[in-house]
């Protein structure tokens, strides 16, 4: 891929297949993707406008108050990076000759077990107006909060960031059977 305001990049796929007998087959993989950042999260200069409700922790007594927060650009934004990882197992008894399987009762039955985990880096975004208002002067670049003479908060500006790591992982089992057409009918469970 070839990007004007970000550059190129290719990245990898590889998966592999094995089945040790026809009813049993391993499948796993690894892949590399990226996200390029959009042209209004590096280059929003004026900032998007909305109203938002935050809590001033200099004045918490007087409970959440309605400001104005923009979100604007970040020309220093990285990409986001991700690896994914898949394992997963299919078994499917008697399904090549299930007339003359063992198991030819069970033709139509297929079971499956699958592992995957996604590390996403550089994960960017935006933090949320309570974020920065909360952090005040230790917000990061980009982060402000303005206050009128009276101290009252009255915009409050957001970049987008990097924001860091992320890792989601899960596990799905299942099984479907589809029957023989009968005379009767069908079955088909999930």
């Amino acid at each position: 891929d070839y990007y004007s305001d970000f550059g190129s990049a290719a990245k990898p796929k590889f998966a592999l297949a094995y089945k040790p007998f026809n009813d049993l087959t391993f499948r796993i993989s690894y892949s590399e993707s990226f996200v390029a950042p959009s042209l209004p999260q590096l280059f929003t200069t004026s900032g998007l406008p909305a109203e938002t409700s935050v809590v001033d922790p200099k004045n918490p007594t007087a409970g959440a108050i309605t400001t104005l927060a923009l979100t604007s650009g970040n020309p220093h934004l990285k990409p986001e990076n991700a690896y994914m990882y898949y394992a997963g197992v299919i078994w499917s008894p008697g399904s090549t000759d299930p007339d003359h399987s063992p198991l030819g009762w069970a033709n139509g039955f297929s079971a499956y077990f699958n592992w995957f985990q996604l590390d996403q880096h550089q994960v960017f975004g935006v933090l949320t107006p309570q974020n920065i208002v909360d952090l005040g002067a230790a917000a990061p670049p980009g982060n402000t909060v303005v206050r009128n003479a009276q101290g009252t908060i009255t915009e409050i500006t957001n970049t987008y960031l990097n924001l860091g790591d992320s890792r989601s992982e899960g596990i799905e089992t299942g099984f479907t059977y589809n029957s023989k057409e009968y005379s009767w009918g069908k079955i088909d469970l999930e």
